[in-house]
């Protein structure tokens, strides 16, 4: 006779909260994060009888997060207030109110929910390279040279931050430092565990451009960066 394999409800949700706090390595922007298969599971799990306030919290957290990747953000704010009213203000909560503040180009915001979920979890990963990108955006190397450190130093050695870092770097004038973040940036999305997908530039100074032609011209300065580093 063949086994006989028992399905729990219980898997569900465990299985989820992993696809929802997956590593900067895996899933370094909002965007990439498996948010429609965390929801299928926790879908599942309420389907089964697991209807408990974190289980919902945790369902409407994963659905604002797909509506952030359609880019929907009514959608993602609605999903958002539902999980907080069952969760709470929690890290991971501020993080994305911060990003849907952020998209929605109100730096002030989302520079407040960063610093709420950092006060309540200083080292969360996505927090300080959210806050980091925030600080390339407004021309400050300086606070996102600060920020990237923190992560390399709680072990967050991935692509994506030392290809911020070096982007810090070279703000900072420092293109020796910054080549050689760069390089690593490339060694690591080499590696096994990384699927590489690009290199990134930031130009935050192109948001002060006059006219078409100086957006051009910062563009190809941005562009003939990258070729030193070949």
């Amino acid at each position: 006779t063949q086994p006989v394999m028992l399905y729990s409800p219980l898997m569900n949700a465990p299985r989820a909260r992993d696809r929802l706090s997956a590593p900067l390595s895996e899933a370094p922007e909002l965007d990439r994060m498996q948010a429609s298969s965390a929801l299928s599971l926790l879908e599942r799990a309420q389907s089964l009888g697991r209807t408990e306030p974190e289980v919902i919290g945790l369902a409407h957290y994963a659905q604002a997060l797909v509506d952030l990747q359609r880019r929907d953000l009514i959608l993602a704010e609605g999903e958002l207030a539902a999980a907080r009213i069952r969760l709470g203000w929690t890290s991971d909560l501020r993080v994305l109110a911060a990003e849907i503040a952020r998209r929605r180009t109100d730096t002030a915001a989302a520079r407040s929910h960063l610093q709420q979920a950092l006060s309540l979890e200083p080292s969360h990963a996505r927090a300080l390279l959210i806050a980091a990108d925030l600080a390339l955006d407004e021309n400050d190397p300086v606070l996102a040279k600060e920020l990237l450190e923190r992560l390399t130093a709680n072990g967050h050695a991935s692509a994506t931050v030392h290809n911020r870092l070096a982007l810090a770097l070279e703000a900072l004038g420092q293109p020796e430092a910054a080549e050689q973040e760069l390089r690593l940036a490339i060694d690591l999305a080499r590696s096994e565990a990384l699927r590489f997908q690009g290199l990134l530039t930031h130009a935050g100074h192109s948001y002060n451009a006059r006219d078409v032609e100086e957006i051009r011209r910062i563009a190809a300065e941005e562009a003939g960066s990258l070729t030193r580093f070949r």
